[in-house]
C-alpha cells in the first residue's frame, strides 16, 4: 500500500466503498505500507513511524492531501479540490515539484506560504531553494499569508531584494524573521516601506522580528496589528520608527520587545500620534524605553497596557513627573505587568498615573511581597481606611502565587476590605504553576494560610479558584493574548466557522472582527452566493460558498474548525447533525473538545394562545439557569427537537445554545454596507409589512399576549460574550443541558407592538387611526401562512446570560423607538411577506 504500488485504475464499486472508512484510518494504512518499500525515503519514515515522529502528520498538510497516495478516491479528491494546496512550505528539504504542484492545483486561490531557511542546507542545493523562491514571488498576487524565516540572507539565497518589488493586494498577514543580514543597500536604511514597495494595501497584520525591522519594513498605512520582537539588539534611527508609526493612522495593537531606539534619541522629540491604539505591550532590557515610550506618544484611546522586565522604580520614574513636571494620566483600563519588580511607594504613583484601571494583572513577579496588595490597602493620600480607596474602578485582580500566598494574608484583608467600601471585585484570578499549587497543601511551607482556607475564602466572596496547569507562562506572545484577556492556550481554537452571514450572523461577524486579537484566528463563514463570498474575503474572512441541505458539506467544513456559530436556521435538523458529525471527527483527530454555539430562539417556550389574554401559560417564566424546568417543554416544541440533538451531544464535545428572543434594530456596519449582510429582522416587519398592506396596524387577537425583546447589538455581544467566558474559563460556564442562553432585556405585548406601528403609520400618512385591529382570519391566512405564531406567549429571563457577563444596553423605550424607523424604511419600498418563516410558525 504504498506510493509506487498503488495502481492507478479507474474508481470501481469494489474500490468507492473506501471513502467509508474514516481518513484517519487511511493515514495510518498509507504509513504502514511505506514501511514496506524499500525506496529510501520509505526507511526514513519507517524510523520516523516507530519513534513516533510522523504521527500526528504536520498541522500545514491537509489530511487529504497526505492519504492521497492510498487509493483512486482519496487522490481524486486531493487533486480536484483546490483549497487543500493553497499552503505552501519552502524548507531545505522541499522538493521543486512539489511547489510546482502545490501552485497550479491552489490557482486561483490565495495563498499562505511558509518559508523557512533557518537551516539552509547545502550549496548544491541553492539552485533548488531560488528556483523556489522566484516560484513563489511570482504567485506575490496571490499571497494572502507570508512568513519568512531566514537565519542569515546572503547574495546566493537573497530575500529583500526579491521582496523589494513584489506587489501583494490580497497578502493580510506577513510575519519576517531575519538573523542576520549579509549585504544591503545602505541607501535603503532610512526609508519606510523597504519591501512590497508596489503595494499590499490588504496588510492588517506584521511581525517583524530580528533585523527585518531594519531592512524589510514593508508598507504600514493599513496596519491593525504590528509586532516589533526580538529587536533587543536592534536599533532604528528615531526620525525612522516615528514616521513608520505616524504613517500607521489604523494601527490598533503595537508590540515592542526590544529597544528600538536608543535612550538619548528620545529626549525633547515630538510627540508620535497613534490615533486609534488601542492595545500596547513594551518589553525592553533597558528602563528608559518605558517612560520614553509613554511620554513620548499620544494614544488617546489606549485602554490595553502590558510592561514586561521592569527591574526597579527607576524604570519608570520620569513618568512620575512627565515633561512638565506634573503627573500625566493615561486613559488605560487593563494593566498588566510581566516579570516586574516595584516597590509599594512606584504603585502609589501608578495610581494616580493610570486612575481608571478596571484591570489588574501581576504574572511572574521577581519579588516575594505582595507590594501591590499593601499599596492597594493603603487609602490615597496616605488617608484613614474611609478615604477613597487607590482604583476604585477595579474589577479584575489576577496574581501569581508568589506575589501573595508566601509571605502574608493580606490579600483577604484586600477582599473584606473592598467589600465593607462597596467596590467589591468582580474577579480574583491567582496563577500557580504546579509545584507551587502543590506547595500550598505542604504543612513544611511557612505560609499564612493553607489551600483549603484560601479556597473558603474566595469561595464566601464568589469567587473562582482554579490551578494553572500549563506552569508558568514564558512566551511572550501568549503573554500578549493574555494582556488581550484572551486564553493562554488561544491556539486551541483558531479556527472558526460561522454558519451563514445573515441578520444575526453578519453581526456576530461584524463583533468577531473588532476583537483585538482577531488576527490569531482563522474565520470561515458559510454563504451561499460566490459574490458575498468575494466581498466577505476583501475584509479578511475566509467564505465557503455552499448550503446547508449538502451535509456531507456541512460536515467536511465542521470537520476543519475548533469553534462553530451556527446562526442560519434554528430548525434544521439534518445540518445540526451534520455539523454535529464534524466537530466528532474534529475531536477525535486532534484530542481536543470543539465548540459548537447553536443559535434556537425563545419560541421553544411559545404558547397557543392566540393574544388571548385569558390564557394560564402567559404567568410561565422560564429561567435558563433552571434546567430542570427548561426540561419539562415537550418535545414537540417548536425548535425543540434540534436542541435536543445539541444537548445529547454534549457527551463528545461542548455544546452552547443561544435563544434571541424578539430581535430588533437594523444591522449596520460594513457588512451591511458591502451588501454582505441582511440589515433587518422578522417579527416585527412582518406586523409592520402586513399592516401597511391593510392600511392599518394590525394584532392577533387581544394583542395582549407577551414576548420578550432584545436588540440586535445586545445579541451579537451575548455570542461574543458567551465565547469570550468559555475560553476563559470552561469550566465555570454552562454547557449541555446547563448551557441554554436567553436573549432577553425587556417584555412587550403585542398590542404596544401595533399601536406603536399605529402611530407611525399615522404620522407619515399610511393610516387615520393608530389603534390596532385584530387581523381577520383571511389575513392570518395571506400574510402568515395562517399561523398565530405572533399571538403567543414567550416569557423568560436571562439569568444565565447575565451571569457569564453580558451587559445589554437596550430598553423597552428602545424596541418601541425602533418600530418608527422601522416603518419609515419599509413603507418606502414594496410590501413582501415572510412566508418561508411563518410557514415553519403555522403548527402553532
Amino acid at each position: 500500500m504504498n506510493n509506487h504500488s498503488t495502481p492507478r485504475v479507474a474508481p470501481t464499486k469494489e474500490t468507492l466503498y473506501m471513502q467509508l472508512l474514516p481518513p484517519e484510518l487511511w493515514l495510518q494504512i498509507f504509513y504502514w505500507g511505506t514501511l514496506q518499500s524499500n525506496h529510501s525515503r520509505g526507511r526514513t519514515l519507517a524510523a520516523e513511524f516507530v519513534s513516533g515522529k510522523i504521527w500526528p502528520p504536520k498541522p500545514d498538510t491537509p489530511l487529504e492531501v497526505t492519504i492521497s497516495q492510498t487509493c483512486v478516491y482519496f487522490r481524486r479528491l486531493a487533486v480536484e479540490d483546490k483549497s487543500l494546496w493553497t499552503t505552501i512550505r519552502l524548507d531545505a528539504t522541499c522538493r521543486l515539484s512539489d511547489i510546482r504542484r502545490r501552485i497550479h492545483r491552489s490557482t486561483p486561490l490565495t495563498l499562505d506560504v511558509d518559508i523557512d531557511l533557518l537551516f539552509e542546507g547545502a550549496p548544491n542545493q541553492y539552485p533548488m531553494l531560488n528556483a523556489a523562491m522566484d516560484l513563489l514571488m511570482a504567485e506575490s498576487t496571490r499571497w494572502r499569508r507570508l512568513r519568512v524565516r531566514i537565519y542569515v540572507e546572503r547574495m546566493h539565497l537573497p530575500l529583500e531584494p526579491r521582496l523589494r518589488l513584489c506587489r501583494a493586494p490580497k497578502l493580510q498577514s506577513l510575519s519576517l524573521k531575519v538573523t542576520v543580514i549579509g549585504s544591503v543597500d545602505p541607501t535603503t536604511l532610512l526609508s519606510t516601506p523597504q519591501i512590497l514597495l508596489n503595494g499590499a494595501p490588504a496588510l492588517i497584520f506584521a511581525r517583524l522580528r530580528g533585523v527585518a525591522l531594519k531592512h524589510c519594513r514593508p508598507p504600514v498605512h493599513s496596519l491593525v496589528t504590528l509586532h516589533l520582537d526580538g529587536t533587543q539588539y536592534t536599533t532604528i534611527p528615531f526620525s525612522t520608527f516615528s514616521n513608520m508609526l505616524g504613517a500607521s493612522p489604523n494601527l490598533c495593537n503595537l508590540s515592542i520587545f526590544g529597544n528600538i531606539v536608543e535612550r538619548q534619541a528620545w529626549t525633547d522629540q515630538n510627540i508620535i500620534l497613534l490615533p486609534n491604539l488601542l492595545s500596547l505591550r513594551l518589553c525592553s532590557h533597558s528602563g528608559f524605553m518605558y517612560s520614553s515610550f509613554l511620554l513620548g506618544t499620544n494614544a488617546p484611546k489606549l485602554k490595553y497596557l502590558i510592561l514586561k522586565g521592569i527591574q526597579s522604580d527607576m524604570d519608570l520614574e520620569r513618568l512620575w513627573s512627565g515633561r512638565d513636571g506634573r503627573d500625566r494620566t493615561f486613559p488605560v483600563e487593563h494593566l498588566t505587568f510581566i516579570d516586574f519588580n516595584l516597590s509599594t511607594f512606584a504603585y502609589s504613583k501608578l495610581f494616580r498615573i493610570f486612575p481608571g484601571i478596571v484591570g489588574h494583572a501581576s504574572l511572574r513577579t521577581l519579588h516575594t511581597e505582595s507590594h501591590l496588595v499593601q499599596a492597594l490597602l493603603t487609602p490615597e493620600g496616605g488617608g484613614n481606611e474611609t478615604s477613597a480607596p487607590p482604583w476604585p474602578e477595579l474589577q479584575h485582580l489576577q496574581l501569581a502565587f508568589n506575589q501573595t500566598c508566601k509571605s502574608s494574608s493580606i490579600l483577604p484583608r484586600l477582599i473584606e476590605l473592598r467589600e465593607e467600601q462597596c467596590l467589591p471585585l468582580a474577579q480574583v484570578s491567582l496563577i500557580f504553576s504546579p509545584d507551587e499549587a502543590d506547595e500550598l497543601d505542604t504543612p513544611s511551607i511557612p505560609i499564612h494560610f493553607t489551600r483549603s482556607v484560601l479556597q473558603q475564602l474566595l469561595t464566601t466572596y464568589g469567587y473562582a479558584f482554579a490551578d494553572d496547569q500549563n506552569g508558568p507562562h514564558t512566551d511572550h506572545d501568549d503573554i500578549f493574548l493574555v494582556f488581550m484577556t484572551q486564553p493562554l492556550n488561544t491556539t486551541n481554537f483558531v479556527n472558526w466557522a460561522l454558519w451563514n452571514a445573515g441578520y444575526i450572523g453578519g453581526s456576530v461577524l461584524a463583533r468577531l472582527l473588532e476583537r483585538h486579537d482577531i488576527n490569531d484566528y482563522i474565520i470561515t463563514a458559510l454563504v451561499r452566493s460566490p459574490e458575498k463570498a468575494d466581498k466577505l474575503k476583501e475584509l479578511g474572512v475566509n467564505a465557503v460558498v455552499g448550503s446547508h441541505s449538502d451535509e456531507a458539506f456541512m460536515e467536511s467544513v465542521a470537520s476543519e474548525a475548533d469553534v462553530v456559530i451556527a446562526t442560519a436556521d434554528a430548525d434544521d435538523l439534518g445540518a445540526a447533525q451534520a455539523t454535529l458529525r464534524g466537530l466528532k471527527r474534529r475531536y477525535e483527530a486532534t484530542g481536543k473538545a470543539p465548540i459548537f454555539i447553536h443559535t434556537s430562539g425563545t419560541g421553544v417556550l411559545a404558547d397557543d394562545s392566540a393574544g388571548d389574554p385569558a390564557s394560564t401559560a402567559q404567568d410561565i417564566v422560564y429561567s435558563d439557569a433552571d434546567a430542570n424546568q427548561i426540561e419539562t417543554l415537550p418535545d414537540s416544541r417548536l425548535h425543540r427537537n434540534v436542541d435536543l440533538e445539541i444537548v445529547r451531544a454534549d457527551k463528545e464535545g461542548k455544546t452552547y445554545i443561544v435563544l434571541p428572543s424578539t430581535i430588533y434594530g437594523i444591522a449596520t456596519g460594513v457588512l451591511v454596507d458591502r451588501g454582505i449582510q441582511n440589515a433587518h429582522s422578522l417579527q416585527v416587519p412582518a406586523i409592520v409589512r402586513a399592516s401597511l398592506i391593510r392600511g392599518r396596524a394590525g394584532m392577533i387577537g387581544q394583542g395582549k399576549n407577551t414576548w420578550p425583546d432584545v436588540s440586535i447589538i445586545d445579541i451579537s455581544n451575548l455570542f461574543v460574550t458567551l465565547f469570550g467566558a468559555i475560553i476563559k474559563d470552561p469550566s465555570s460556564v454552562g454547557h449541555g443541558r446547563e448551557g441554554f442562553y436567553f436573549g432577553e432585556t425587556a417584555e412587550h405585548t403585542m398590542y404596544e407592538v401595533g399601536l406603536a406601528v399605529g402611530e407611525s403609520m399615522v404620522a407619515l400618512g399610511k393610516a387615520s387611526d393608530p389603534t390596532p385591529t385584530t387581523f381577520t382570519q383571511n389575513e392570518v391566512d395571506k400574510f402568515f401562512q395562517g399561523s398565530n405564531y405572533l399571538g403567543t406567549n414567550s416569557r423568560c429571563r436571562a439569568n444565565r446570560s447575565r451571569a457569564i457577563g453580558w451587559a445589554p444596553i437596550h430598553t423597552k423605550k428602545d424596541f418601541l423607538e425602533s418600530i418608527k424607523k422601522e416603518v419609515e424604511i419599509l413603507a418606502k419600498y414594496p410590501t413582501q411577506v415572510h412566508e418561508e418563516y411563518f410557514a415553519k410558525q403555522s403548527k402553532l
